[in-house]
């Protein structure tokens, strides 16, 4: 027995239509692929200068600001307002909950060196180490 055809032409599309689906998928993947893949960056390290500081690692240092007011000086530690006379307590303090002997000044453009100068020796009395953060403006932008 010989099979036959009822059509009279020959169905040649249909056997495109596999080869649309599989056209289909191959964009799919392609396009799924290009957002699925990570991105891969570049660590550069650059060497240390006097322009630009060194890295402070994984270490959490004590953060001091000095910013000028009206009527002096205002110290904060840790984001809080401190006394010139309590500074030494609240640095100690500081240091101790975080287990570090880093310190790090910010200070205003504006304030003076001899007070900058004063808090350095303070750390250095105190036995921390002290790391000269960059001076803001007054408006308090870098």
């Amino acid at each position: 027995m010989k099979l036959s055809l009822t059509i009279p032409e020959s169905p040649g599309l249909v056997y495109l239509v596999p080869a649309f689906d599989f056209v289909g998928l191959l964009l799919a993947l392609v396009l799924l692929t290009g957002v699925v893949t990570k991105e891969n960056y570049v660590e550069i390290s650059l060497p240390v200068s006097e322009f630009r500081g060194s890295r402070l690692g994984d270490e959490s240092p004590v953060v001091v600001n000095v910013k000028q007011g009206i009527k002096g000086p205002i110290f904060y530690v840790a984001k809080e307002a401190v006394e010139q006379s309590r500074l030494e307590e609240a640095i100690e303090r500081e240091a101790k909950a975080r287990s570090t002997t880093l310190v790090a000044l910010r200070m205003d453009q504006s304030s003076s060196i001899s007070l900058q100068q004063k808090i350095i020796d303070l750390t250095r009395r105190l036995g921390y180490r002290l790391k000269v953060a960059q001076q803001t403006s007054d408006d308090g932008q870098n």
